[in-house]
């Protein structure tokens, strides 16, 4: 989270005079230090700043003044992109090294900040530490700007308790110096003591620094301290206040906008908070935030490492194959970045990951792909067959109510005998056992009498005349006792003379019945289907849809639809 840029720009202002003022617009009649100041005020403005920084190299060789055309290229340097920076670099040394080979320390210290700033942090050191080298009897301001620069890339690398010593030793420099400055080293200086765990004193820091950054009304390093503040509570285990605090500064804080690399890192902080709460699904949602800036920007920090072991983890529970193979991918790639760039923060990350382990488990995860995309391949190819033959069947189904329906409406009474063969055809062997079964059971007991088999017919030609079936308590028990008869005489009569069973006659005459009426009486389909259902006899919808279906294959709802 070292933004380098924001250190160098106040290094610029502290570095040089800012009392002077612009006496007249005409360029030729400005001094340095005024372009100078035109330099920090166009510092966005590309176009403007490469304007005023060509111009101010041109009147220094116009003037043969080599310490302001070594300021030139030192203002390139900083603020060009890196190939065009380097370029400028390499000018810069051979001016110093042939006319003024006392400013070495500072080619090598603008070379240390370009390195920095593009995250080169291993080249930064070598660059500050040859700069601090050749700074033997330079001014304070470089000395200690040069020293602080060490001690913060230094804990970038992940040498936190000597960069903590350095950093300790400009302290007092810069608190008489520059209250800008002052409240950056002490930012970074609670950084690394939270780093190191020193939570006491990091707290210490930053509740002065908090009070400073208010009274000096520097929105920005106020809002600094808070995310350090709320780092803090973290390792406090205080992951609610954690929140309080980091939720805000990463929705309204302008360094946040700003700096991806903050962004990432606000976000880092808010997604292990919702981790440790055991809410996953919201650190999901800040995890991704951090892996977005990584794939945008391709640039690594420590905090990549755990937001690829979650993310992994995760869609490993969810058994995502595709998303967990992605993060394992990208977590290999963070490895590799790290060991590349930064020699110490891949030492210093405590990894609980083996690269080797990784890459095996990244080629299991890509064979159970090929078997999932396989497989996956066979299951969409049966279930375009089995959605195919299921919009046959409606289809078919459809046309056969159609063709039913037209019957029924043409002739009734042809297609009720074409379903009652129909039904004796599938119950044949099944009611032909019942009654061999019955007729041996009751061979002791004797056979009905013809007078008798007969009263029970003539009864049961009342029964249907009268339309008795539709009552609600009509039941076989009901039935014997309004007959004269017992149970089993009567069911044997009705399977025999029928060919149904009690149940399956009753709700044949049932359903026969209301057919004839639905198609006659426009009344009749007006109701809705529990009070025909209720019409005819039934105690429920169900139980008559179900009787209704069975009859003639047709939900009452379709059969009523198209007789409309």
């Amino acid at each position: 989270m070292k933004t380098y840029i924001l250190i160098m720009l106040f290094f610029l202002k502290f570095s040089y005079p800012t009392n002077n003022s612009i006496q007249n617009d005409t360029l030729k009649k400005l001094s340095f230090e005024d372009i100078r100041l035109k330099l920090v005020d166009n510092i966005e403005n590309k176009n403007s700043f490469k304007f005023y920084v060509d111009y101010y190299i041109k009147k220094a060789k116009r003037e043969n003044n080599v310490e302001y055309l070594i300021k030139g290229y030192g203002f390139k340097v900083e603020e060009y992109p890196f190939n065009e920076a380097i370029k400028n670099a390499d000018s810069m040394y051979s001016i110093i090294t042939n006319k003024a080979p006392n400013l070495l320390f500072l080619y090598y210290f603008k070379l240390g900040n370009l390195y920095a700033s593009n995250r080169k942090n291993k080249k930064a050191l070598d660059s500050y530490l040859k700069a601090y080298k050749n700074c033997k009897g330079c001014e304070e301001k470089y000395y200690y700007a040069i020293k602080r620069q060490i001690g913060i890339i230094r804990s970038t690398l992940g040498q936190d308790k000597e960069a903590i010593n350095i950093l300790k030793e400009t302290e007092n420099y810069f608190k008489t110096k520059s209250v800008e400055n002052y409240l950056f080293l002490q930012y970074n200086m609670a950084e690394i003591y939270n780093s190191l765990l020193d939570l006491e004193t990091a707290r210490y820091i930053i509740d002065e620094g908090i009070i400073l950054s208010k009274r000096e009304g520097s929105k920005l390093m106020y809002d600094r301290f808070i995310t350090t503040k709320g780092v803090n509570l973290y390792y406090r285990k205080e992951y609610k206040e954690t929140l309080e605090l980091l939720l805000p500064i990463l929705q309204d804080a302008n360094f946040v906008k700003e700096d991806y690399s903050d962004f990432a890192f606000v976000s880092y902080y808010i997604g292990k908070s919702y981790q440790e709460l055991n809410d996953k699904d919201l650190a999901l949602k800040y995890f991704k935030k951090v892996d977005s800036i990584f794939t945008k920007h391709n640039d690594v920090y420590y905090w990549n490492i755990d937001t690829y072991k979650f993310l992994i983890d995760y869609y490993k529970e969810k058994k995502e194959i595709k998303k967990q193979l992605i993060y394992t991918e990208r977590l290999i790639k963070v490895d590799s970045l790290l060991l590349k760039n930064n020699e110490y923060t891949f030492k210093k990350t405590n990894k609980e990951f083996d690269i080797p382990n990784l890459i095996f488990e990244k080629e299991n995860l890509i064979k159970k792909l090929r078997k999932y995309d396989s497989l996956s391949k066979i299951t969409n190819l049966i279930s375009i067959i089995i959605i195919s033959l299921l919009i046959y069947l409606f289809y078919r189904n459809k046309k056969n109510n159609k063709q039913k329906i037209e019957l029924i409406k043409n002739d009734l009474e042809k297609f009720l005998l074409n379903q009652h063969k129909i039904f004796e055809y599938k119950n044949k062997n099944s009611t032909g056992d019942f009654i061999n079964n019955y007729e041996k059971n009751n061979e002791s007991q004797g056979k009905m009498s013809d007078l008798a088999k007969e009263n029970i017919l003539k009864n049961l030609d009342l029964f249907e005349k009268n339309k008795d079936y539709i009552n609600k308590n009509c039941s076989l028990e009901n039935l014997a006792k309004d007959f004269n008869t017992n149970k089993t005489y009567l069911s044997k009569i009705i399977n025999e003379d029928k060919g149904y069973s009690f149940s399956s006659y009753i709700n044949n005459l049932r359903i026969d019945y209301v057919i004839q009426l639905l198609k006659e009486d426009k009344k009749i389909r007006k109701y809705s289907i529990e009070s025909i259902a209720e019409e005819v006899g039934y105690n429920n919808a169900k139980a008559f849809s179900k009787a209704f279906y069975e009859r003639i294959q047709v939900k009452p709802s379709v059969f009523i639809k198209n007789m409309e």
